[in-house]
């Protein structure tokens, strides 16, 4: 089995990188991701702020669900864009996805 990106997936993952890169904090040696949501204590205002900003930045860039069909404001990914999505994200210390359950299933 191949495991290397297809060219179509490459120019996805390059893409991601690129913005992710550009708008994103590389993780450090603090906390983060879900233990940081659990150290800063949860949803408070704070986190809800970084939530909504975090999104809309997403959304500005158009990687804001992913999934979703062009025409709505997604970029149709595919499963394995999706997972690249991910494990990209992976290396970022980015805020909770409060937003989840809405653009994954309601939206």
């Amino acid at each position: 089995m191949d495991f290397n990106d297809s060219p179509a997936d490459a120019e996805f993952r390059a893409e991601w990188r690129a913005w992710l890169a550009a708008n994103a904090t590389p993780l450090g040696g603090d906390a983060h991701g879900f233990g940081a949501f659990v150290l800063r204590g949860g949803l408070d205002d704070v986190q809800i702020g970084r939530a909504r900003d975090g999104q809309r930045r997403l959304a500005a860039g158009g990687w804001g669900a992913i999934n979703w069909p062009v025409e709505h404001g997604g970029r149709a990914a595919t499963p394995t864009q999706s997972w690249i999505y991910g494990q990209e994200l992976g290396a970022y210390d980015v805020p909770p996805d409060t937003y989840a359950i809405g653009l994954g299933m309601i939206g």
